[in-house]
């Protein structure tokens, strides 16, 4: 967990703010706890699970992290483009206007606007 959804989960356990943030600081010294380190195994599993980035980011600061900070996982608008294809070719859509389809299924999987337009149009025009 990242740091701040462990301060919340103590915190809503019962546990006093005090006991709470030497518990963390603890954790966090001996490398029990590291933000950057769960950070990037979440991104690791959310890009295999098709996921976009501008999701993930979302994702990474509600988990109380900065997705800057991280910055090594930022992909190419090509390679988000392309994974866009490989989730609609996974599982294509089955609307009547499956261009709309495949558009709102990538947005709705976190790919930005422009990755989600440039793929589902690439992939419609393949059918």
């Amino acid at each position: 967990r990242s740091t701040k959804a462990l301060r919340e989960r103590l915190a809503k356990d019962g546990y006093a703010p005090e006991a709470v943030d030497e518990a963390i600081e603890r954790a966090v010294s001996y490398g029990i706890v590291d933000d950057r380190r769960y950070a990037e195994a979440y991104v690791r599993t959310k890009l295999r699970a098709g996921k976009g980035r501008r999701g993930i980011e979302s994702d990474l600061r509600d988990l109380g992290i900065d997705p800057e900070e991280i910055g090594e996982w930022c992909e190419s608008d090509d390679d988000e483009v392309s994974r866009a294809l490989v989730v609609l070719e996974k599982r294509p859509p089955t609307a009547k206007n499956k261009r709309d389809a495949a558009y709102r299924r990538l947005i709705s999987k976190g790919y930005s606007s422009s990755a989600a337009q440039s793929a589902a149009r690439m992939w419609s025009e393949s059918l």
